[in-house]
């Protein structure tokens, strides 16, 4: 999704399979300018222009793209996420069914769906329809996203967990599911920084100096 219109989207419609399996350029409106950044999720993409517009393609089912559930469930081309453009992100990442987004001063904000835990907010609340901030962090440097859950790495080189803690991949000593963010303990990570952390569905990889 972001480059073939709807009609060409189920099974390849009049255009056949390979317009979905031939990597082609996604387009933008003119006066939007060109891409700057893009970052990829489980069924979405979301990217900034060189005006400084952000925009989103795929799946919105839980408005993990901040846009209201009244204009789309999906989106086949890009489309301006107002709330997203708002303001300035130093980094976006995706889950499957929600967004972490780490502002330039630092601070962290999550939309999309609560379940598991995966928003950092707190066991009470539905899901997120907006960029809300995540407390209890304090200045951040990077987040990263797994499938359902969420991670975020601080100045001073601490890790913060939160979200589907199943086969211990929040790094907390236990299975348990995070509501909000715990910070990643453990006698690898004891006197050393986290400049780095990536997730995929059920693990987490780090580099840590």
């Amino acid at each position: 999704l972001g480059r073939v219109g709807e009609m060409f989207a189920h099974r390849g419609g009049r255009r056949g399979m390979k317009a979905l399996l031939k990597p082609e350029q996604v387009r933008l409106r003119a006066r939007m300018g060109t891409f700057k950044d893009v970052w990829a999720g489980s069924y979405n993409t979301i990217a900034r222009t060189t005006s400084g517009e952000i925009c989103v393609m795929g799946l919105n089912n839980y408005t993990q793209v901040a846009i209201p559930l009244s204009r789309g469930l999906t989106f086949f081309m890009p489309e301006k996420s107002g709330d997203l453009t708002s303001k300035q992100w130093g980094v976006v990442a995706m889950g499957q069914h929600h967004a972490l987004c780490l502002e330039e001063g630092g601070a962290v904000y999550s939309l999309g769906r609560q379940e598991y835990g995966r928003l950092g907010l707190g066991e009470e609340g539905g899901d997120a329809t907006t960029p809300t901030l995540v407390p209890g962090l304090g200045e951040c440097v990077e987040v990263a996203c797994g499938t359902a859950v969420s991670y975020a790495v601080t100045a001073a080189g601490d890790c913060y967990t939160w979200g589907m803690g199943t086969n211990g991949q929040l790094g907390t000593g236990d299975e348990e599911d995070k509501f909000k963010p715990v910070k990643m303990g453990g006698k690898q990570v004891q006197g050393k920084k986290v400049i780095a952390v990536s997730s995929g569905g059920q693990h987490t990889v780090m580099i840590v100096q």
